[in-house]
């Protein structure tokens, strides 16, 4: 037991210098890299470029820089601290920071902190889509695997967000595991919800490939119930927490 108990100790401590080998590489590339422009390839084949390039000054904002050819995508935890970078190539390949962290961190955009629902997904173009379809804040997990750790550490971080996991519809012989993945990860968060669009004729996902003009409409269906329903909970809070105030502190009136 004793040397079981070393041995796990020695793999933490290994996994951890690599975690922090890759955060300090993360940071010199976020820092050196330049910003993206709408001309790059990946950004053209999702029919977001001018958006996600942040030359669209109708549309939620999304910072995204490129290092070389490369994409990146920057991953954070729920502390704020960035820990680890998916760069994109222009082809779409895609890859991590050797030893990197993955379990718990995300890519973000949107103000997480007092937001009424946050959604949550898989990868960075779909979340970037239901951002600039809804409004709504969002977090791409990056994996399916990746998504209840997310969850659990976004409840925990900001408890009065109600979730909503985007599920990827993934359909071949292994079964659909976006969609299992997505259950299980709103079955582990209270008042989590499982979002599914319409999958239009030919096209696997639904909400991927920048389409969300008319593939959002599933979602903003539920975001228009959900903002109303959470909003009312927030304002009970609220309501709540003006009646356990002194009386010398006079509270909003509805």
């Amino acid at each position: 037991m004793v040397a079981i108990a070393a041995r796990k100790a020695q793999e933490r401590e290994a996994r951890d210098a690599r975690h922090r080998k890759a955060e300090t590489q993360a940071k010199w590339l976020w820092q050196a890299s330049l910003p993206a422009r709408a001309n790059h390839p990946y950004l053209a084949g999702k029919r977001m470029a001018p958006t996600l390039a942040g030359l669209d000054p109708n549309a939620p904002q999304i910072v995204l820089r490129v290092m070389g050819d490369d994409l990146l995508i920057p991953m954070h935890v729920t502390e704020g601290r960035l820990v680890n970078i998916q760069r994109i190539a222009p082809d779409g390949q895609k890859r991590f920071l050797p030893g990197g962290r993955l379990e718990g961190a995300f890519w973000c955009a949107g103000r997480l902190k007092e937001a009424p629902i946050i959604a949550i997904g898989e990868g960075f173009a779909t979340m970037a889509a239901v951002r600039l379809s809804t409004g709504l804040p969002v977090i791409a997990a990056m994996s399916a695997a990746n998504l209840e750790a997310v969850a659990l550490a976004t409840h925990a971080r900001w408890p009065i967000a109600r979730l909503i996991l985007c599920a990827d519809m993934d359909t071949g012989q292994r079964g659909n595991i976006g969609l299992e993945k997505a259950n299980a990860a709103a079955a582990a968060v209270p008042g989590a919800l499982v979002a599914l669009p319409p999958r239009p004729k030919g096209n696997r996902n639904a909400m991927k490939h920048g389409r969300y003009s008319a593939e959002m409409k599933a979602l903003r269906a539920i975001v228009r119930d959900l903002r109303a329903e959470a909003l009312a909970l927030l304002w009970g809070r609220m309501k709540s927490l003006a009646c356990s105030l002194p009386e010398t502190v006079p509270s909003r009136q509805q």
